[in-house]
């Protein structure tokens, strides 16, 4: 048994967007349960993160992850007995179903659903309980990496395996008991054939004794049973009160069923589906059960990810349901705290490796982050908006913030300073500040600096704020004026040179014409020259001059680099 707790390993962000209180959790899940008796949520975990290949109980009420159970090897469909004790666990790590017991929290029983010569070993695509009957399962069984997977459905008694089973290829992919224990509902949801099966249950096991068309339509529909109707997540409802199972209607919804799920309310007479228009657009769609009358749609912000199961986890819109990325439990509730809250400051910044203080509003018990954080203060070390709520003497939530936006720059490269005569030069061409003796220069803020007395000079650069670290201090004595005015200062870099050559000059005292590369015989290279950078391509390496004329055709400078590989 492998029990751990993760109060603070997940994160919890929770929002009320039209009256509907959201919290999302962090945590990848396959399948979702409520379990009334512990008043928890139960998740699948696949095998990653810290809480991987478990059976993870949730506190609805906080959205807390408080336990996880080892189960087995990659975990995905679940379900519960009726009787509140056991959750069935399809193993897709390994070809077999877990039994975990609730009151022990321990797995107690795991067991093979059989295998082909041909095809291989099986795996549960779902598993329903046979009501009243907490030791047995019926499930439908596939096969990986096979088209058609379908391979029957078998029923299980304490992992052991009743004769009769359903025929492979064409069968229940999708399963539903409805008001009797002794007829099992499935359909077809990957061939074009899409029947829905009425399927007798006995101490032999199945028999298939009917097939409607017509019913349920497309490729990834799930169903679900609730009393004497029979739910698809695609929206169409079957009664299978009578003797043939009829299409009692359909409620509307706009995206394909693998992008849907369903959940009738227990105590009123609504429908709900969680619709996905896409990944990153979710929404709650409640219908009128009997009439099929669309009443409310509302946008489920913050959330995201392939939507697995819809359960209900109490009465009053208490919902909860599973994407590949995330948990999220909703909750009818209109907060008491009235009134736009605001967070400061509205926009900050720094460089990358600091963080920045964001403040909420004083006056309040509990605060919840939009990115998972607790308290009245918090340190941001990301970029993003950020934004958050209060919750009230009733756990319900306020309406959001206004946004506070936070930007990190990156630390500029410490810089370097070339010397030729009485004119420095930054490596940077902007942002600069110069100092002497390390004191800084004021108005000396671009990338030449020609100094007017002895000492020790260094700069440093600023971009949006960050600050790089200073240079290497160069100690500098002026020359005299006779000889720097006879030779124009011009910086040629880096030397040796593999691919470029740059140059930078003083643009007050001339200006370049043209550039020439001669090498060690004499002999012109041709150049390609875009701006302030030579191209050096295709060169052999060795050593060559660089001569520079002005616009007067004087000789400004000639200089040694070294080419190399």
């Amino acid at each position: 048994m492998k029990q751990l707790t993760f109060f603070f390993i997940c994160f919890v962000a929770g929002l009320t967007t039209n009256g509907q209180n959201i919290k999302i959790v962090g945590i990848f899940a396959k399948d979702i349960v409520y379990v009334p008796s512990k008043d928890r949520l139960y998740v699948s975990t696949p095998g990653v993160g810290t809480n991987g290949n478990s059976l993870c109980a949730i506190n609805p009420h906080t959205g807390a992850v408080e336990n996880c159970y080892f189960v087995g090897s990659e975990p995905g469909v679940i379900a519960l007995s009726d009787d509140e004790n056991f959750i069935y666990v399809g193993l897709n790590g390994s070809p077999q179903v877990a039994r975990f017991n609730l009151q022990t929290n321990i797995t107690d029983l795991t067991f093979s659903i059989g295998s082909d010569p041909f095809f291989g070993p099986f795996y549960a695509e779902e598993i329903e309980v046979l009501p009243g009957s907490p030791h047995s399962i019926a499930v439908s069984r596939m096969s990986l990496g096979v088209s058609p997977r379908h391979m029957g459905v078998a029923v299980f008694d304490d992992g052991v395996m009743r004769p009769n089973t359903t025929q492979v290829h064409t069968g229940s992919n999708s399963l539903a008991f409805g008001e009797s224990p002794d007829v099992l509902y499935g359909y077809n949801n990957e061939t074009t054939e899409f029947g829905f099966r009425s399927i007798n249950v006995s101490t032999n096991g199945l028999n298939e004794v009917a097939v409607a068309a017509n019913l349920i339509s497309g490729f990834g529909p799930r169903i679900e049973g609730h009393g004497s109707m029979v739910y698809s997540n695609s929206g169409s409802v079957i009664n299978v009160s009578g003797i043939a199972p009829l299409l009692q209607g359909a409620y509307d919804l706009p995206v394909p069923s693998y992008y849907a799920a369903v959940e009738p309310a227990p105590d009123s007479n609504v429908v709900y589906f969680v619709v996905g228009y896409s990944q990153s657009s979710i929404s709650l769609r409640t219908f009128q059960k009997n009439t099929f009358t669309l009443l409310e749609e509302k946008p489920l912000n913050g959330t995201s990810g392939y939507i697995g199961s819809l359960v209900n986890w109490g009465s009053g819109g208490k919902l909860a349901f599973n994407t590949d990325e995330m948990v999220v439990i909703l909750e009818s509730c209109n907060s008491l705290v009235s009134g736009p809250l605001s967070v400061e400051p509205t926009q900050a910044g720094g460089c990358w490796g600091s963080f920045v203080v964001l403040t909420a509003e004083n006056g309040y018990d509990n605060y919840l982050w939009s990115n998972g954080m607790q308290g009245q203060n918090i340190a941001v070390y990301d970029e993003g908006d950020y934004y958050y709520q209060v919750a009230d003497s009733l756990g319900c939530f306020s309406q959001p913030s206004n946004i506070a936006t936070v930007m990190f720059g990156n630390t500029p490269p410490t810089p370097y300073i070339q010397v030729n005569g009485n004119l420095l030069a930054s490596s940077a061409m902007q942002g600069n500040q110069w100092f002497l003796n390390g004191n800084p220069i004021p108005g000396a803020n671009g990338q030449f600096y020609t100094p007017t007395q002895n000492g020790f000079y260094s700069v440093q650069t600023n971009d949006n704020g960050c600050v790089s670290d200073i240079s290497d201090i160069v100690n500098f004595t002026l020359t005299a004026s006779d000889e720097t005015s006879l030779s124009p200062s011009i910086i040629i870099y880096p030397n040796p040179a593999k691919d470029y050559l740059r140059f930078i000059y003083d643009a007050h005292r001339f200006d370049v014409k043209s550039i020439e590369i001669y090498d060690m015989l004499g002999r012109s290279i041709d150049l390609s020259l875009h701006g302030d950078e030579i191209q050096l391509e295709g060169m052999s390496p060795g050593t060559y001059f660089i001569k520079i004329k002005d616009t007067l055709g004087n000789l400004v400078a000639v200089q040694k680099f070294l080419k190399v590989n």
